[in-house]
């Protein structure tokens, strides 16, 4: 199988590097000229895709996607690294699962652990 030449495959599990991939060609199609503008060349390019996947990789790959598509409907603008990892933080709701506050107080009024 052929590695990829940018590198940052080798150190991060294929399943973020794949959702990082995902998104990165998503906001390619939705924010096409912002995109093009910063990330002009392939090595800027890699480099943001190091650093994004060093910021997103305590989240799981689909909530990084999930939450890529939720900022991609909702932003006029290329988002930045904080709008996606809020977007990770607030998606309790794309899993089903309650706001950690709602689920908090769901725990204590329950009966029984």
């Amino acid at each position: 199988m052929a590695e990829p030449t940018d590198g940052y495959r080798s150190e991060s599990a294929p399943d973020h590097v794949d959702a990082i991939n995902q998104i990165f060609a998503e906001f390619e199609f939705a924010y096409h000229n912002q995109y093009h503008k910063a990330f002009a060349n392939a090595e800027s390019l890699a480099i943001a895709k190091k650093y994004w996947l060093s910021s997103l990789e305590n989240y799981l790959p689909t909530q990084i996607v999930k939450a890529a598509k939720r900022v991609i409907r909702s932003q006029d603008y290329l988002p930045s690294i904080a709008a996606v990892v809020r977007a990770c933080e607030e998606g309790f709701d794309l899993f089903g699962l309650p706001a950690p506050r709602a689920a908090y107080v769901e725990a204590c009024s329950a009966p029984s652990p």
